[in-house]
């Protein structure tokens, strides 16, 4: 499975930011607090749900009270090319809703739990794995010069 679009709607710092990923490998970086944490742990939230999933928990809300709900969409290509739509919305706790190719979302949102594709993959492990450093990156393989 991977994403293909991500649309954060309201997430922290990123505000009506979409993006079209590419199939190979996606590298995010760039200086501090320009959204390469944000971006990682959009991408976290739309495969495992909100975390905490309480909205006056929830520290991207505090980041700008007035911004309304916390509110990702993503397209996911499964492995044997369906395309999902995901949708993940905190409002006084997580939610989400998901929809078939070309389809809308429709009916109420629905708990705040992992989708069945990383349901074996710990989130801890997706966060550390996805939060590697350059030179931790680097340091994978001797080949490799930062």
């Amino acid at each position: 499975m991977r994403v293909q679009k991500l649309h954060a709607r309201v997430f922290g710092p990123l505000r009506d930011l979409e993006l079209a990923l590419d199939p190979g490998v996606v590298l995010v970086f760039g200086p501090n607090e320009s959204g390469n944490s944000s971006f990682r742990s959009a991408l976290e939230t739309l495969l495992y749900g909100f975390e905490p999933a309480a909205r006056d928990a929830h520290p991207l809300v505090r980041f700008d009270p007035s911004a309304g709900d916390l509110w990702l969409e993503a397209e996911l290509l499964s492995d044997a090319g369906e395309l999902t739509g995901v949708e993940r919305v905190l409002q006084a706790s997580g939610k989400l809703r998901t929809r078939g190719e070309g389809g809308d979302f429709v009916g109420m949102r629905q708990g705040n739990s992992a989708l069945p594709w990383v349901a074996d993959l710990p989130r801890a492990l997706f966060r550390a794995v996805y939060s590697l450093e350059l030179e931790q990156l680097a340091a994978l393989d001797a080949g490799i010069r930062v």
